[in-house]
């Protein structure tokens, strides 16, 4: 039922597909013509039947660590801030909201 979802999404708004992954692939014939369809890889194929979302739960362990190592490499292979301007984006600063301090309490902390 998912992938069939997901499917349905794509088809309605093609940019959904750069935000799927397929957990697991199921036994069921059609789940695997679906991710085909879908042009996904699973990340497990452990000939599982289940539903309710267990191949979810199973590939979310694998996926964290995958996200992990690659944020490591990316971080340890950065180039230097001047080459990098000419192909990455900057990434503008989010505004700081200045604190204010008070010796006082305020009328809400009063009551």
């Amino acid at each position: 039922m998912t992938a069939v979802s997901a499917l349905i999404a794509c088809r309605l708004c093609p940019q959904v597909r750069d935000y799927l992954v397929a957990s697991h692939v199921s036994t069921e014939p059609a789940h695997r013509l679906l991710l085909d369809e879908l042009g996904l890889r699973p990340v497990l194929d452990l000939e599982m039947r289940l539903g309710m979302g267990s191949g979810a739960a199973l590939a979310a362990g694998p996926v964290n660590a995958l996200l992990a190592v690659t944020e490591l490499a990316l971080a340890s292979t950065s180039p230097p801030a001047a080459s990098r301007s000419a192909t990455v984006p900057a990434v503008p600063a989010v505004p700081t909201v200045p604190s204010v301090s008070s010796s006082e309490p305020s009328e809400s902390e009063r009551i």
